[in-house]
């Protein structure tokens, strides 16, 4: 069967390109966009005849996607969920309508097209996720860059028209209370006035202060991409995406996350044997989503036979008392040869609270 795509894959892109001229898309006509759609139907058409061939049976899809970063194009927007989900629609009619006459010839053909059916859905569908979770970082870095500069931008015009205008009227009021002669209520209020000015002064300071947030000593991106790097036995493929807003997250919050993460990172690499490790941190208003997948040997999640424990082993109950510590959930599945994949979601309280 795998032969069978083979032969045909030309045919399949040129009528998916014709079903592409007919959608109504401004991004879906842009030239360098286009090309990229293109060369992802290559993508899932290659992917569809290594599993037929069974060479794709232990690589992670989601990780394989990840490396390639399918959707991302040098200077331009990443695809909008929309459009890639119609032009997937047209590939898989592109695909349907070209093979189904081959796959009709073939002894027991309806269990065979059944089988080429779900097989072309799972790996069109593990595409358009990942082109969804691409738009939805780059939505949550530009956030963040938004976030950043606007509190520039008032902490600018704070210090220079409102700090400045309290330092000359604090001046002034020093002026007038050395020429205002003693005796009498003018020096009372002048010093009452002085008094109220210099606690404006220290209230816009601290303001000042939280606007301008200093950026942790050390990133979750870059300390994480340090600890793989003293953990990692052999060559392993690695990526680690934060994407958000860290300020969003208390110093506490901050450290209970990277531990957990780092924790899975490091039973990933120790204990799997991983080609590829990824690693996802996605810092959202109200919740932050870390997902940690690796490509080895993986494990059983159910209650091994015997004495031995292997959540306890391998550090996977730490990770679910810390979870539980700060009100997250934790979900672990992993099948022995097939990897592990791992899922934080952590509730993240409204961000004007961790400021203060």
């Amino acid at each position: 069967m795998a032969q069978l795509l083979h032969d045909n894959q030309e045919l399949i892109l040129s009528r998916y390109g014709r079903y592409l001229d007919q959608i109504d898309s401004f991004q879906l006509a842009d030239a360098p966009i286009r090309h990229l759609i293109m060369t992802e139907a290559r993508v899932v058409l290659d992917e569809m005849k290594e599993s037929m061939s069974g060479h794709f049976s232990r690589t992670n899809r989601h990780g394989v996607l990840v490396e390639r970063r399918i959707t991302t194009l040098p200077g331009s927007e990443v695809i909008h969920p929309t459009d890639s989900l119609v032009a997937a629609g047209k590939l898989i009619r592109s695909v349907t309508e070209t093979m189904a006459a081959c796959l009709a010839q073939l002894p027991d053909s309806a269990r065979v097209t059944a089988d080429f059916t779900v097989l072309l859905n799972e790996t069109t569908f593990a595409h358009i996720l990942a082109t969804s979770q691409a738009y939805a970082n780059q939505r949550l870095e530009e956030i963040r860059l938004a976030n950043e500069e606007e509190r520039l931008r008032i902490s600018r015009e704070l210090h220079d028209r409102v700090g400045n205008t309290l330092s000359l009227a604090l001046r002034q009021i020093e002026t007038a209370q050395e020429i205002t002669p003693p005796g009498g209520g003018a020096r009372q209020v002048l010093r009452q006035a002085q008094q109220q000015v210099s606690e404006a002064m220290e209230t816009t300071r601290h303001v000042l202060a939280g606007l301008r947030l200093q950026s942790p000593k050390e990133s979750l991106k870059a300390a994480l991409d340090s600890q793989i790097g003293q953990l990692a036995q052999h060559e392993v493929r690695t990526e680690v995406t934060v994407n958000g807003d860290e300020s969003w997250l208390s110093d506490d919050l901050r450290g209970e996350v990277f531990l957990i993460v780092n924790e899975a990172v490091r039973n990933a690499l120790t204990h799997s044997d991983p080609d590829h490790l990824f690693v996802s941190i996605e810092i959202l208003p109200r919740e932050l989503r870390a997902t940690i997948e690796d490509d080895g040997s993986g494990f059983d999640t159910g209650p091994p036979p015997g004495d031995g424990n292997v959540f306890a082993g391998t550090g996977l109950r730490s990770m679910q008392e810390r979870a539980q510590l700060v009100g997250a959930r934790l979900r672990i599945h992993s099948q022995r040869r097939y990897g592990t994949r791992l899922d934080l979601i952590v509730p993240l309280p409204p961000a004007d609270l961790v400021r203060s």
